[in-house]
């Protein structure tokens, strides 16, 4: 009837009266690192080259695939985690995962080998194309778009987290500082929070090192942005070190 017809959905999009809203049950999001990335979040990862960007977020891979606390963080139980590498060599991938394992407290390294999957451009044969994040559209029916190729590794992972590492060296923009050229990567973005993964994206600095690359667009998307800075006097043969700016 009429009524009905009115309350068919319309290109599969749904829609809800405010009573609806309020009494839909959304279950609790739970923590995947308490206590600022929540079931479902997303959150910007940036520091200038070379300050330990790819330490951190290797540590809360680790950290969420097997469970444990780190720098005053805890992941409170494992969960399945997505890696996703555009430029490291897999043995130095490995290598410093081997370090980083016994960096964690309380890490469950059984759990972690099992709920950790990597997808790394260095293990891909040499004619396999890996996938842009940038690209939603290919004119070759043949095959995937980038981004639906890394959703589904997503999808048969059960990947509570994605961890893209990093921006530049998987997505194909020509111009970083554009907002529109980087419209389909916050697409992207967005359509990972939809399918229902945590998502952690790692981007560099801009030239000043007080602010990550390019185009504000991307920030829009993230719950928390996260910045690493030099700390003043640090010496690289120290270790890693970096100051953490919440923004």
């Amino acid at each position: 009837d009429m009524n009905n017809a009115k309350r068919a959905p319309i290109g599969g999009l749904r829609t809800l009266t405010l009573d609806q809203l309020f009494a839909h049950p959304f279950p609790d999001r739970e923590h995947l690192v308490f206590p600022w990335l929540r079931q479902g979040e997303s959150a910007l990862l940036w520091a200038p080259v070379g300050l330990g960007k790819t330490m951190l977020s290797l540590t809360l891979a680790l950290a969420v695939a097997g469970g444990g606390k780190v720098l005053g963080w805890e992941a409170h139980r494992p969960r399945s985690v997505l890696l996703v590498d555009g430029e490291m060599h897999a043995a130095d991938l490995r290598d410093r995962l081997q370090m980083l394992a016994g960096t964690i407290e309380g890490c469950d390294m059984a759990a972690a080998g099992r709920n950790l999957r990597v997808l790394c451009r260095q293990m891909q044969d040499g004619d396999v194309k890996f996938p842009d994040l940038a690209e939603s559209v290919v004119p070759d029916a043949g095959r995937k778009a980038g981004q639906d190729v890394i959703l589904a590794v997503a999808r048969q992972a059960q990947a509570e987290l994605v961890i893209l590492d990093n921006l530049t060296t998987l997505a194909g923009v020509e111009d970083e500082n554009s907002a529109a050229a980087l419209g389909p990567v916050v697409q992207f973005l967005l359509r990972v929070k939809q399918a229902g993964h945590a998502c952690i994206l790692v981007h560099h600095a801009g030239k000043s090192g007080t602010n990550f690359r390019g185009s504000s667009a991307i920030a829009t998307t993230f719950e928390t942005i996260i910045g690493l800075r030099r700390l003043e006097g640090h010496a690289v043969g120290d270790g890693v070190g970096f100051e953490l700016c919440w923004e």
